[in-house]
């Protein structure tokens, strides 16, 4: 796929180059002939003091081209962790969050104190000593009185924080809602775990002789694969037009594989046509889940059972669940208290008497430790619809297992987008006539009538436009409304039951001169360009008629042939003649080339033509390459279609007889007794290949003048 330079100073030069990847593409038409698959080498020669040779040759490389990348996701349960319902209304949704908050408080405290005063121990009263005389040793002593004691401090007592108390908290916070855009109306959204499987898939490209097949394979190794967990939040269309269709696809090219992966910190086998099958339980399951909301005997005691609103208008509800609970709690106290007297023991009166000063000293330290959890869930919706004159009533229930919100609308009137169980505000309806034409004159216009009808079942004016969809005119047929072609789009406001008849002038490209099933579309704009946001499904509010036009190639006396730039199969059935006749129609350039199977000319735009080939005779194949697109008309009485033909083993040059289309079975009926599997017939549009028992088979079915 890149340039290289070879320099010659004598003689040829083999040159090896390496096809790449196969061109897995199809539909391409360069200068007028099919190339699907197909790729090009160029060889440019240049010398010195001449011109500049190009040769172009187009060639097939087999083999297989490997895609991106990409994952699927497959469950292991037919129920998600929670589902979404989505309410009508073009700006409408539905919403859940869910909060969780822990929280760690530590408290530590100090309490001190210090106190003091006086203590005294006092003893009043009397004493006797008694004995047989005064002069003898005292026998004893005897005596009576009161014994006070008394303690009496002041202080001061205090306390505060230490400067370690401190609350920590973690808050985590989730919400989930399903979309406000007008495009996603209807979009239930589903969340869960799952396993991802990541793969690759590779387009396969095989050439036999004519037929060229172009497959799918699996370019990942399904056994060695390595899934690994993810929670998914998936909307419905999601799971219905990409999901389950990719597993489909990976068991139609690989078998029911079964991959393994960790989930929830356990190996979980998983076969992809469970994995299928869980997700269309799953869908099921919201159907299911909707119905038995809406129809539930108890009422929400928090919310209506209905609601109405229209366009431009917004409503709101919420409804919140909070929960706390203390998780954990301790507490550590730690205390010192200490009493002291110090003063003087007197003996007053044979009395011990003490008297002192009191000082007490207290010390208290106090920690606590409290975890809580709190948690919050908030269920809510909106209701609103931007588009003025729609309008809409709904039934709100509960979901009875996720206890989230369900609707069913009852009936209404929408647009942009149109709703289910309401009216269709735009409502297109087109016809054509005649749906299908032959023998249409090239040279001039052929005439369509197109009959438009605004259908709105809600009896309003609307707003129409009508276009041509390329898929279905890949030959570019002219085509003109009001002197505008008809390319991009047309506009029309129409008023409601009343129906507008316009001609469309259809013109022949200088592709070919047959047009099979052009479709003609008509369409509400916005609605398109909503649905142009997601076109896996049809688009459902548009109206598509379909005509067919075959543009006469002979014109009575004049075979008429498009010419693209390049080179083109050619042939006449008329009695022709030399060159400067066939040709003087045709608008040539220098170095214009004719040829047949043997022989050819080369046109001067000085000399004329130039070489061995001199007339074009009719039943003979010819290619010529022109550098200008136009039309070869050959003018002349048709010959005779039943006149024979010599055919050698191997190719033939061979021209085209009839004056009309004929199927190609039917044009080689004549061969039927010599034919053989393999032998084909190629033209400038296509290819059949015969198979006995069956036919001809390929893309060339009918062969034209």
């Amino acid at each position: 796929d890149k340039d290289s330079t070879i320099a010659l100073s004598d003689g040829p030069v083999k040159y090896e180059t390496i096809g790449a990847s196969p061109n897995i593409f199809s539909g391409a038409r360069i200068q007028g002939v099919d190339r699907s698959f197909q790729k090009p080498i160029t060889v440019v020669a240049q010398v010195e003091g001449r011109k500049s040779l190009v040769d172009t040759k187009w060639a097939i490389v087999e083999g297989f081209r490997e895609r991106a990348a990409t994952f699927v996701s497959a469950v292991t349960e037919e129920f998600p962790l929670l589902i979404l319902h989505d309410p009508p209304g073009s700006n409408s949704y539905a919403f859940i969050e869910k909060g969780n908050t822990m929280c760690t408080r530590i408290s530590n405290t100090k309490m001190s104190g210090f106190s003091r005063g006086i203590e005294a121990e006092v003893k009043i009263g009397f004493k006797l000593t008694a004995g047989p005389s005064f002069i003898v040793s005292a026998l004893g002593d005897n005596g009576a009185g009161i014994w006070i004691k008394t303690r009496t401090v002041a202080g001061l007592e205090g306390g505060g924080l230490n400067g370690e108390n401190i609350e920590i908290c973690m808050s985590v916070n989730e919400n989930f809602s399903t979309s406000s855009d007008p495009g996603w109306v209807g979009e239930d959204i589903f969340a869960g775990v799952a396993l991802n499987l990541i793969f690759a898939l590779a387009d396969v490209l095989e050439a036999n002789q004519c037929t060229v097949t172009l497959s799918e394979t699996i370019a990942t190794d399904l056994d060695q694969a390595d899934p690994f967990e993810t929670t998914y939040l998936y909307g419905k269309s999601h799971i219905a037009q990409s999901l389950i269709p990719e597993l489909e696809n990976l068991i139609r090219l690989g078998g029911d594989a079964t991959v393994e992966g960790d989930l929830n910190g356990v190996q979980t086998p998983i076969r992809l046509q469970s994995a299928v099958e869980n997700w269309r339980n799953q869908l099921t399951l919201n159907e299911t889940l909707i119905s038995a909301g809406v129809s539930s005997g108890t009422p929400d005691p928090f919310d209506e059972k209905n609601r109405s609103f229209s366009g431009g208008t917004a409503f709101s509800h919420t409804q919140t669940v909070d929960t706390s609970r203390v998780t954990a709690f301790t507490s550590t106290r730690i205390f010192v208290d200490s009493e002291n007297t110090a003063g003087l023991s007197l003996d007053i009166i044979g009395f011990d008497q003490n008297i002192g000063i009191a000082f007490d000293q207290t010390a208290e330290w106090n920690s606590e430790t409290e975890s809580t959890e709190a948690s919050s869930q908030t269920i809510g919706y909106v209701l609103a619809d931007e588009d003025a004159g729609d309008f809409f009533t709904v039934d709100v229930g509960i979901d009875p297992r996720y206890n989230t919100k369900v609707f069913s609308t009852l009936s209404g009137r929408s647009s942009n987008p149109w709703e289910s169980n309401t009216q269709k505000r735009d409502n297109p309806i087109i016809m054509v006539d005649p749906p299908v034409q032959f023998d249409v004159d090239p040279a001039g216009a052929g005439v369509v009538q197109l009959t438009l009808i605004n259908g709105s079942e809600s009896n309003e004016r609307r707003r129409y436009v009508i276009a041509a969809p390329g898929e279905t005119n890949p030959q570019n047929l002219g085509l003109e409304v009001g002197g505008a072609r008809l390319g991009g789009t047309k506009e029309y406001l129409l008023d409601p039951g009343k129906a507008i008849t316009v001609d469309m002038e259809v013109t022949p490209s200088t592709s070919t001169f047959s047009y099979k099933d052009v479709g003609v579309m008509m369409y509400p704009p916005d609605e398109y360009n909503i649905w142009i946001g997601d076109t896996r499904l049809p688009f459902a509010l548009s109206d598509t008629a379909f005509f067919s036009v075959f543009f006469d190639s002979t014109g009575g006396n004049v075979q008429t042939s498009v010419l693209a730039k390049g080179w083109n199969w050619v042939s006449t059935n008329r009695a022709a003649g030399d060159l400067e006749s066939v040709f003087e129609r045709v608008a040539l350039s220098h170095d214009d080339l004719v040829r047949d199977k043997d022989i050819a000319s080369r046109y001067d735009s000085t000399l004329g033509w130039v070489g061995d080939l001199t007339e074009i005779k009719p039943g003979v194949g010819y290619r010529l390459k022109v550098q200008r697109p136009g039309y070869f008309r050959v003018t002349g009485e048709p010959v005779e279609s039943t006149e024979p033909m010599t055919l050698e083993r191997g190719w033939n040059w061979i021209g085209y007889l009839p004056t009309k289309q004929t199927h190609v079975g039917e044009a080689m009926e004549s061969l039927h007794e010599i034919l053989m599997d393999g032998d084909a017939v190629v033209g400038q549009d296509g290819f059949a290949q015969y198979v006995s028992g069956v036919g001809w088979v390929g893309t060339l079915t009918d062969m034209s003048p």
